[in-house]
């Protein structure tokens, strides 16, 4: 039995920022939001965190009558060297799990290891303040769910904080 296998991710809002103007950030997108966040595989087998959906909102909290739906417009980097603007390469890894054939992008982490990711978002339209919130989970290597889904959020990012 697996007892307390992972951490959820934690988001680095501190750190996370949106481009604006003509900026590119890390993914060269005009006015998207991008926050950096960690996880760590604390059990003694290799795990594949799979992210399943993000949503991003202008400001703190979602405005009324707003959609709860997560969408699958995003992209993931690893933090190498963990710059703002240069957090290549691009995770492009994927797993297909269970019946319903969708493919996550997935990052295997092997045991005991902590690995630094950018979550980068679509383009907004606007460079305003923003929350981005994020749907994972954990599979091992035969898709066998580790940890359920579970729904972690950033911090309001101010708009400021240009990448």
């Amino acid at each position: 039995a697996i007892s307390n296998p992972t951490t959820t991710p934690t988001f680095v809002s501190s750190d996370g920022c949106g481009t604006t103007g003509n900026g590119g950030g890390c993914a060269n997108l005009k006015k998207a939001p991008q926050i950096p966040f960690e996880l760590k595989n604390t059990t003694a087998q290799t795990l594949w965190f799979q992210v399943t959906g993000v949503k991003i909102w202008q400001g703190a909290t979602p405005p009324a009558n707003w959609s709860t739906a997560f969408g699958t417009d995003y992209r993931l980097f690893t933090q190498n060297p963990g710059s703002t603007s240069d957090c290549t390469p691009e995770v492009t890894s994927t797993l297909t799990c269970g019946d319903d054939d969708i493919v996550y992008a997935s990052v295997q982490v092997q045991p005991g290891h902590t690995l630094s990711l950018w979550l980068v978002g679509p383009a907004q339209g606007a460079a305003s303040a923003f929350t981005m919130s994020l749907l994972s989970r954990w599979v091992d290597n035969t898709c066998a769910v580790v940890v359920p889904e579970v729904q972690s959020d950033s911090l309001q990012i101010d708009p400021s904080a240009n990448c």
